[in-house]
C-alpha cells in the first residue's frame, strides 16, 4: 500500500504494543467471522449520543425544466412536510418518479444516525483489533442503553470510517447510516428452566407477566390452565409497530365443546377505551382441523382479515403450528404451516387497509372456554421465537434521549 493511502493509526503501532490476531467471537460462527451485527457498549464511547429526528417530506413538487411539474401527496398527510425540485433531464418521466420516491420514502420521520467516537487508548488489545476490523457497510449494535432508548434505534451500519491520532488519544469515528429493513430484536429457544413466568430470552428484553401457569421446561414456554374457562397471556418488553415473526405452537386438542384459541397479539396499546391490538389466532375446532383468525380490534370493534378463518394445511389435530405474522404499515399478515415443511409462498390471511398502526408492546396467549371435559392441566407450548423489527423505526414516539458517557443531558425535544 502507498504511504500515503496508509491508515494514519499505522505509524503508531508502538503506542498500542503487539496487535493480536483477528477478534474472534465463537466457535459457532461460519469460518470463525465475528458476530453480526457486532455489539458495541455505549460505554465505550466517548462523545455523547444523540438521536434526532430527520425532516420529512411528505409533499414533493418536481419541475421540469420545459415547465411540465409533477406532485404527489403522502395519503392521509394532514400537516404538510413539502419538498421542491427542478430537474434538467430529458426523461418525462424523471419528475414523476422522484416526487413519489421522496414521498414514499422520507413521509414518516426517522432517526438522524449519529456519528460513534471511542478511543483506543482505553481499550484492551483484543478490542482494538474488534474495532480496527470493523469496515464499511458493517452493522453494529449498541448495548447497555439507557432505560427507554427506543426500540430499533440501536442497530446500525457503518457508512465511513475516520481515524484521528494526537498526543492524548487514537480515536476511530464511525459515520453510520439506518439499517433498511428489519433486523432481530428477539430470539428464544427456551432452553432455561423458570416457574411462575417466561423470564429472559436468549436474547432480547424479559417477558413481563406473572402468572401461576407460566413456566419454561423441556425446551418450551409452557403456558399451562388448571382449570376451564380460563385465559392466560404473558408479554415480552418489546414496543414495536413494524415486525417480522416467527413462532411454533403446541395447543391441545379439545375432548369437548367450545372452541380454545391461542395466538399472538401485537401492537397492543392501552387507552380509556381499552386495548387496541393486531390478534393473530389459532383455533382448535373439535373433531376437525385447526384454523386461523387474525383481526383488529379498536375500542372493542373487531375488523376479521380475509379470508376469515381458513384451515391450516398440513397440520392435524394435536400437531405442532409454525406461524409467521408479519405487520408493515397498514398491512398485516399471517402463515401457517407444518414446521417440517417448507414456508408457503402464499399468506393464509391478510388485512391491507389497517386502521391501527400504532407501535404497541407483544404477548403470547392461551384461552380455553368453558365446556371443555379435557382432564387439567391443559396445555400449550411455544418454541423457537424469532422477532424482528425495523432498525429505521417508523414514528417512534416518545421522547429522544441525548446520553453520554458520564451523565444525561436531558430530552432533545428539537423535530428534525
Amino acid at each position: 500500500m502507498p504511504q500515503a493511502l496508509a491508515p494514519r493509526w499505522a505509524a503508531h503501532k508502538s503506542r498500542y504494543g503487539s496487535i493480536p490476531a483477528p477478534f474472534h467471537v465463537s466457535a459457532g460462527s461460519a469460518g470463525g467471522l465475528p458476530q453480526d451485527p457486532a455489539e458495541i457498549p455505549v460505554c465505550w464511547l466517548t462523545t455523547p449520543l444523540t438521536l434526532r429526528l430527520d425532516r420529512p417530506f411528505n409533499y414533493a413538487e418536481v419541475t421540469q425544466v420545459d415547465g411540465s411539474t409533477a406532485r404527489y401527496t403522502a395519503p392521509g398527510a394532514t400537516v404538510i412536510y413539502p419538498f421542491f425540485a427542478t430537474l434538467t433531464t430529458a426523461v418525462d418521466a424523471d419528475a414523476s418518479n422522484l416526487a413519489h420516491w421522496t414521498v414514499t420514502y422520507n413521509s414518516t420521520p426517522r432517526m438522524r444516525s449519529p456519528s460513534l467516537t471511542i478511543n483506543l487508548l482505553y481499550r484492551t488489545d483484543a478490542e482494538k483489533a474488534f474495532l480496527l476490523g470493523i469496515g464499511r457497510n458493517r452493522r453494529i449494535r449498541l448495548t447497555g442503553l439507557p432505560t427507554g432508548w427506543p426500540q430499533g434505534a440501536d442497530t446500525l451500519v457503518v457508512r465511513g470510517i475516520q481515524h484521528r491520532a494526537t498526543t492524548y488519544a487514537r480515536t476511530i469515528t464511525w459515520i453510520t447510516g439506518p439499517v433498511i429493513g428489519l433486523s432481530p430484536i428477539v430470539s428464544d429457544a427456551f432452553g432455561r428452566s423458570v416457574s411462575g413466568e417466561w423470564g429472559t430470552p436468549d436474547f432480547g428484553p424479559n417477558y413481563e407477566d406473572l402468572d401461576s401457569g407460566l413456566s419454561v421446561s423441556g425446551g418450551k414456554g409452557v403456558i399451562s390452565h388448571a382449570a376451564v374457562n380460563s385465559f392466560i397471556e404473558t408479554h415480552i418488553g418489546v414496543n414495536v409497530a413494524d415486525f417480522d415473526l416467527y413462532v411454533d405452537v403446541d395447543p391441545t386438542v379439545s375432548t369437548g365443546s367450545g372452541t380454545g384459541a391461542y395466538g399472538v397479539r401485537t401492537r397492543i396499546v392501552s387507552d380509556t377505551s381499552g386495548d387496541d391490538y393486531i390478534d393473530f389466532r389459532i383455533f382448535d375446532n373439535p373433531g376437525s382441523a385447526y384454523s386461523v383468525g387474525v383481526r383488529e380490534v379498536i375500542n372493542t370493534v373487531q375488523t376479521q382479515f380475509d379470508p376469515a378463518f381458513p384451515t391450516v394445511p398440513g397440520v392435524s389435530a394435536g400437531g405442532v403450528i409454525r406461524l409467521r405474522l408479519q405487520a408493515q404499515g397498514r398491512t398485516a399478515r399471517m402463515k401457517a404451516y407444518n414446521p417440517t415443511s417448507a414456508e408457503p409462498s402464499s399468506w393464509l390471511s391478510q388485512l391491507s387497509t389497517l386502521n391501527h398502526v400504532s407501535r404497541g408492546r407483544i404477548a403470547f396467549n392461551s384461552s380455553v372456554p368453558a365446556g371443555w371435559t379435557n382432564v387439567p392441566p391443559i396445555i400449550t407450548t411455544y418454541d423457537d421465537l424469532t422477532i424482528s423489527a425495523g432498525s429505521n423505526p417508523r414514528g417512534i414516539a416518545g421522547p429522544w434521549f441525548r446520553w453520554g458517557t458520564s451523565y444525561w443531558s436531558g430530552i432533545d425535544t428539537r423535530p428534525f
